[in-house]
């Protein structure tokens, strides 16, 4: 039997480390660091740093922090709304909260924002496959081409635009893309076992 692609590759293993870094800068303080990036509109967005949460080490950290990352960056950015780095982190914190509606709006601000910025493209077309049910349009196909334009090299981008010739039956293309992801990440990237494995899944359709 042959195997899915799909099941080798989640689909949402870029926005799972996407999370992770929302998690990690909410827990440390550092979030309203971040933004301070867009200089300007970071300096209006600095007020609550005192106010994020203090780390801890429960496993319902970020049940309490991401939540109220969320609603402080909201508040923020009405007040500062041409912050890119705020919006984008915006998505990514609606993301990890499982709002995909308000991720994706977050993130078609960002990008408006930060049009050359090939991580919110991939970020925004990898969320907006996951709120149609993981599945490519033309749209969200659109997306990844142009962050494959910004930076050609895009490991996110190759992951995704690999998952979308797979889905398409375009088994060579899904090849060509994911082997150019294990060109691009270390040997001991825990993703490499995965693109491995999705990519013996393509070649096995490949076979007459």
């Amino acid at each position: 039997m042959k195997k899915s692609a799909m099941a080798q590759v989640s689909p949402g293993w870029w926005r799972a480390a996407s999370a992770a870094l929302v998690l990690a800068l909410a827990s440390a303080g550092l979030w309203v660091l971040f933004m301070k990036r867009d200089s300007v509109d970071g300096r209006a967005l600095a007020g609550t740093a005192t106010s994020s949460p203090p780390a801890s080490s429960s496993g319902l950290r970020e049940l309490v922090e991401l939540p109220a990352v969320a609603v402080q960056l909201r508040a923020k950015l009405a007040t500062a709304p041409d912050n890119g780095h705020g919006w984008a982190l915006l998505g990514r914190t609606y993301t990890k909260l499982g709002m995909l509606p308000a991720a994706l709006d977050a993130f078609a601000v960002a990008i408006r924002l930060r049009p050359a910025d090939a991580d919110l493209h991939v970020e925004y077309a990898d969320t907006l496959a996951a709120a149609r049910g993981s599945k490519f349009d033309a749209e969200s196909r659109a997306l990844v081409e142009r962050a494959l334009v910004l930076d050609p090299g895009h490991v996110g981008a190759l992951s995704l635009a690999g998952l979308d010739a797979y889905e398409q039956k375009d088994y060579r293309a899904a090849v060509v893309h994911w082997e150019r992801v294990l060109a691009s990440v270390p040997t001991g990237d825990p993703v490499v076992a995965q693109v491995r494995g999705a990519i013996a899944a393509a070649r096995q359709h490949m076979r007459p």
